[in-house]
Order: C-alpha cells, then sequence, then structure tokens
C-alpha cells in the first residue's frame, strides 16, 4: 500500500483513512505486481488489518465501489457499513466494464 493511511483529522473519536494505492503515476511497496481489482482491495484490507480497526465505514467514489465492496467481503467482521459516492455498485459476479455503456 503506498503512503496509506494519511490521517485525516475530523475531530470527536472518529478519523478518516485516505488509501494511496499504486496506479497510473503512483507507487507503492506493492510495485512489480499487476496493478488491479485485487491489489487495491488487498491494500484496504491490508490497512485494516495493520492498524487493527474495526466498526469501520467505508466509502468509495467511482472506481472506488468496486474496492470498497471487495474489501467488505473479504473483511466483514471490521465493517460497519459502505457508502458509495457516484460510484459502481457492483452486483455478483459482474466486473466494472459491465456497467461501462459501449
Amino acid at each position: 500500500m503506498a503512503s496509506c493511511g494519511a490521517d485525516i483529522a475530523c475531530g470527536g473519536t472518529r478519523s478518516v483513512r485516505a488509501v494511496a494505492s499504486p496506479g497510473p503515476g503512483r507507487q507503492g511497496p506493492s510495485c512489480g505486481t499487476e496493478v488491479d481489482l485485487d491489489l487495491h482491495i488487498r491494500d484496504v484490507v491490508s490497512l485494516l488489518e495493520t492498524e487493527d480497526l474495526a466498526d469501520v465505514v467505508l466509502a468509495g467514489h467511482s472506481y472506488g465501489g468496486m474496492v470498497v465492496t471487495g474489501a467488505a467481503d473479504r473483511a466483514t467482521g471490521r465493517i460497519r457499513r459502505l457508502v458509495y459516492v457516484d460510484a459502481f455498485v457492483p452486483e455478483s459476479g459482474k466486473c466494472a466494464l459491465d456497467y461501462v455503456v459501449a
């Protein structure tokens, strides 16, 4: 996960983490492996496990909807809610390209 759990102050007892996964123009420890949806999901799950986070609200925008859905599937006991912000909300067995109009 590249520079990962950037803490963003939001007051109170909650905090926000922005996960910066490898992709075009961005490199991280997972470089050298293929950059794909599975890698992005693993980065989110790794952050949840490394920081022992629970009762988490995961938010995903656009393609990030695919990522948070996959992460929630792999870390169900850590997730309280998913928030989709103008995002893909995948159905079982579908990929992001299934939702793009040709």
